[in-house]
């Protein structure tokens, strides 16, 4: 009878081994289980960190039961794998959204530049255009010229204007030309002389004309020089007077022997003058350009006014200008009448053009 009753525990062993609860996972019987593996798999849990995200934990039953040393661990691997494709999956769109980002912000910077680029070609066209005229004003005109679009019209559209001529001529210049110890030092002479008194002419609102070869025309026009232009002109030559005979002076080592009557003779007129835009400039022409230059052919150091000049000058500036009558021969015309004007020490009060106080009109 006793083995009868082995046998029947035997057979209930063995449906006990043959029988599981449905959704049941076997236990693992850690006494099978090796120290190596077990230290192995203790390894495991310690090198996972939950994911961090927010207001998301992960869920409790990824572990039903963990006992240090030798204990009984369920683990559940397909609860895992679906946390880390989750993980991965963000980490992806986060990457993702990151490029985007980063290739907005590159068009963004790409549209800006490109705005910027638009206008820096916007401006050299400008100034390619307007190169005829850029050169021949003062720095202030010159920003004027590219951002007013009525300041350009004044220059482009005045063909006839109320204007102060300035003749600049270097008296006996061929002499001087030959006194030269080398043409290089000659040419460096003259070439930093112009430099000088065209400076001198647009610091003074007048237009740089031209270079003659041995001298200088410029004009002082009503819409531009403004109502001081008589002024201007007389006072814009007697800093050349004095400009040239530093000047002079300063490079007396580039002669063989020092002349001393040279220096500028500077004829001025006054009158209604045509401003003709030729390929290389803007000039201007008219019969006070015709006086103004051979009022230039005054001695050296002396400023001469034709009729027209003197007029407009004595009425306007008469007690800032001393006047003394003389006269200079003309070919073909005799001696003529012309006034020798010097600047006294009484200075008046002048301003700067309209052009210059008036608000900036932005272009269409």
């Amino acid at each position: 009878m006793g083995k009868k009753k082995r046998t029947n525990e035997g057979d209930e062993g063995e449906k006990a081994k043959g029988t599981k609860a449905p959704g049941t996972v076997d236990r693992i019987n850690t006494a099978q289980i090796s120290p190596e593996t077990i230290k192995t798999l203790q390894k495991i849990m310690k090198s996972y960190r939950p994911i961090k995200l927010p207001s998301y934990k992960l869920p409790s039953y990824l572990f039903s039961d963990v006992i240090k040393n030798r204990a009984s661990i369920t683990l559940r691997p397909e609860t895992i794998s679906g946390e880390h494709e989750l993980e991965n999956e963000i980490r992806s769109l986060r990457k993702q959204t990151s490029q985007l980002l980063n290739e907005i912000a590159d068009k963004k910077e790409v549209e800006k530049k490109s705005k910027e680029l638009e206008k820096t070609i916007e401006k050299l066209e400008k100034k390619q255009r307007l190169q005829y005229l850029l050169d021949k004003v003062n720095e202030t005109a010159r920003e004027k010229l590219l951002d007013s679009k009525e300041f350009r019209d004044m220059f482009e559209k005045a063909d006839t204007c109320n204007a102060v001529i300035m003749s600049v001529d270097i008296r006996r210049s061929t002499e001087l030309m030959l006194k030269a110890r080398e043409p290089q030092l000659y040419a460096h002479f003259i070439t930093s002389l112009c430099t000088g008194l065209t400076r001198i002419i647009l610091d003074n609102y007048g237009v740089f004309d031209k270079f003659t070869g041995d001298g200088i025309l410029a004009f002082f026009p009503d819409f531009y020089s403004g109502e001081d232009a008589p002024y201007l002109a007389i006072q814009a030559a007697e800093e050349c007077h004095n400009y040239f005979a530093s000047h002079y002076e300063a490079n007396r080592s580039c002669f063989s022997s020092v002349l001393t009557d040279i220096g500028l003779g500077i004829g001025i007129d006054f009158g209604l003058s045509h401003l003709v835009r030729l390929q290389d400039g803007l000039t201007v022409i008219g019969t006070p350009v015709v006086y103004a230059c051979r009022m230039s052919g005054a001695k050296a150091g002396q400023t001469l006014l034709n009729q027209p000049a003197y007029e407009i000058t004595s009425e306007i500036f008469g007690e800032y200008v001393n006047f003394q009558e003389t006269e200079i021969e003309i070919k073909n015309e005799g001696n003529t009448l012309a006034y020798l004007a010097t600047l006294s020490k009484k200075t008046p009060k002048t301003k700067p053009p309209n052009w210059f106080e008036e608000p900036e009109t932005p272009e269409s």
